[in-house]
């Protein structure tokens, strides 16, 4: 933590009233509130922590105005939505792979669904040619099974 950031804390903390009739004290509030924007970042995070953020805005206010205000929103704030927009595009690239791999998964059930469906098929179909294919069989062997009897009946001879 920088100096200039340890004087601004410490004027958020020991503030309780700001004078705005002691110019030379606005002078002073004003020199110490004078900070860079990574200053502004890390006052910002210790004023959240310490729950003061709204007393330096009373007191970047009262005392600098609305430019300096509008500096140190800016500042302190950007660094967190940043930081927020990176954890929302995180999240989001999570889910994006996760439905996606929710999509493969769904994509591979259906082509086994299908792969299973064409099996299927083609075994109904092996099994209807062997049914034909059967009965062609079983009328041959009836067939054989008459000429038999009719050879074994045909000399007089029973079986």
């Amino acid at each position: 933590m920088t100096n200039n950031v340890q004087k601004v804390i410490d004027l958020v903390r020991y503030t309780a009233v700001v004078d705005t009739g002691n110019t030379e004290k606005i002078c002073e509030m004003q020199d110490i509130l004078n900070v860079t924007g990574e200053d502004v970042e890390q006052i910002w995070e210790e004023v959240e922590k310490t729950g003061n953020a709204a007393r330096l805005v009373w007191i970047v206010a009262t005392v600098s105005g609305y430019a300096t205000l509008d500096f140190y929103l800016m500042h302190g704030r950007e660094k967190k939505l940043r930081q927020q927009l990176d954890e929302a595009a995180e999240e989001l690239r999570q889910l994006t792979n996760q439905r996606m791999s929710e999509a493969t998964i769904q994509k591979e059930h259906e082509n086994k669904v299908n792969e299973l469906l064409r099996t299927m098929d083609e075994l109904y179909r092996d099994i209807k040619l062997l049914t034909t294919e059967n009965k062609k069989y079983e009328f041959e062997v009836m067939k054989l099974k008459a000429k038999l009897y009719d050879l074994m009946t045909a000399d007089g001879s029973r079986c």
